[in-house]
């Protein structure tokens, strides 16, 4: 069995994350007749399938593992810090063979700090890939320090990244967290 569950930000007002896909193996060797189509709920609600998943996404963990976890944050949403420590708790159990977490942008207009944060995190990604993204997000998430410029800034530094770097990147990552916002909706 393999799964894909969608995390969002419906907590601090954003749109509710999508219900989860469960793909389940096919027994051939089932006896009697074929049972109605189990998915046939997808196309009357109009259920947009699984999220998709590109080298594009920062992500934790094998690309292999039965479960992938998309999570859709804001960078200064409080519930989203909160969701990080129950996915550290997931992580520390399953591990990367067992678990795979993939991070979608989802900066919320009301949060006026969040898209500058979600660019340096873009950027820690384009410029050193997964390690100095995740360096960032447990920098975010994991202190005591309210959201404030400073606490983007000093993980920003804990991720390996300059302002330079985050200043180069800023177009794509404008574009990156765009799309990903566009997903989440």
């Amino acid at each position: 069995t393999t799964a894909a569950l969608g995390l969002g930000a419906a907590a601090c007002g954003g749109a509710a994350p999508p219900p989860p896909t469960v793909q389940l193996p096919v027994d051939a060797t089932r006896a009697g007749p074929p049972a109605a189509d189990p998915f046939a709920h997808a196309a009357a609600s109009a259920d947009p399938g699984p999220i998709p998943v590109t080298r594009d996404d920062p992500s934790w963990g094998s690309p292999n593992a039965p479960v992938t976890l998309v999570e859709f944050a804001d960078f200064q949403c409080p519930f989203s810090r909160r969701v990080a420590v129950t996915l550290k708790a997931l992580r520390d159990k399953y591990g990367s063979d067992q678990l795979r977490i993939v991070w979608k942008n989802e900066p919320l207009a009301f949060h006026p700090l969040a898209h500058g944060a979600h660019e340096m995190a873009v950027a820690a990604f384009a410029r050193r890939g997964d390690a100095a993204f995740w360096a960032f997000y447990d920098s975010v998430y994991f202190t005591d320090r309210p959201f404030s410029t400073e606490l983007y800034r000093d993980a920003m530094l804990a991720a390996g990244v300059s302002p330079a770097d985050v200043e180069a990147e800023r177009a794509r990552a404008d574009a990156k967290i765009d799309a990903d916002a566009a997903l989440g909706k």
